[in-house]
C-alpha cells in the first residue's frame, strides 16, 4: 500500500497541491518531510522518490543542517506518565539514522537552530555537537560574523588537497607538485 501512496504523491510535483493532501509539509533543499492527514510521517525527494516510508517514525521534524529529529512512540511528550514510552534519534537527508532512535531525551534543534543539544538515555546526559554529525557542507563552523572558523580545513575539503601534499612538495617530491595551485 505504501508504494501506491508514493506513486500518488509523485503526481503532486508542486508543494502547493501536495499541501492539500497533507497536514504538514516541510521542505529542505531537495527533501520534503510530510505528515499525511492520517498522522503518518514520511520523507521524499522533491522528485517523489521515497526516502523514509510513511509510518516508520511517529514524528519527523523539519531538517536543519541536513539533519532531522525523529521519534518512535505515538504518545505525547512532556507527560510524566509517558516518559520512557518513546525514543528519539536523528536522521540525515538520505533517511539514515546518524543518531540511533534510543534516546529518552534529545533536544529540539530546528526551531531555534541550535547546534549543540543535550541527549540522554534514561538519566545519562551528554552534549552533542551537530557539527560532528552534520553532512558537508552543513558542518562548516562560522563565527558571529559568518566567517568560517577553520577556513584552511574547509578550503582543503573543497579543493581536495591536504596539508600532507604541500609538505611533500616542499620536501622535493615531484609527484606532489601536481596537486598544488
Amino acid at each position: 500500500m505504501s508504494n501506491t501512496i508514493f506513486q500518488n504523491l509523485k503526481k503532486f510535483a508542486n508543494l502547493a497541491s501536495l499541501k492539500e493532501h497533507a497536514s504538514h509539509v516541510y521542505e529542505f533543499n531537495n527533501v520534503v518531510v510530510i505528515e499525511r492527514k492520517d498522522g503518518k510521517w514520511g520523507v521524499m525527494s522533491n522528485k517523489g522518490d521515497k526516502i523514509v516510508p510513511f509510518g516508520k517514525y511517529d514524528l519527523i521534524e523539519p531538517f536543519f543542517m541536513g539533519l532531522a529529529r525523529v521519534k518512535i512512540g505515538d504518545v505525547a511528550v512532556g507527560k510524566s506518565e509517558n516518559f520512557g514510552k518513546y525514543r528519539w534519534g536523528i536522521i540525515n537527508l538520505y533517511g539514515e539514522e546518524v543518531i540511533p532512535v534510543e534516546y529518552t531525551e534529545l533536544w529540539q534543534f530546528h526551531i531555534k537552530e541550535k547546534t549543540r543539544i543535550r541527549i540522554a538515555k534514561n538519566a545519562d546526559y551528554q552534549w552533542l555537537d551537530l557539527y560532528d554529525i552534520a553532512p558537508y557542507p552543513y558542518n562548516i563552523k562560522t563565527d558571529a560574523d559568518g566567517c568560517i572558523i577553520d577556513a584552511e580545513y574547509y578550503a582543503q575539503l573543497r579543493e581536495d588537497y591536504r596539508t600532507d601534499d604541500i609538505s611533500d612538495a616542499f620536501d622535493g617530491d615531484p609527484e606532489a607538485y601536481w596537486n598544488i595551485d
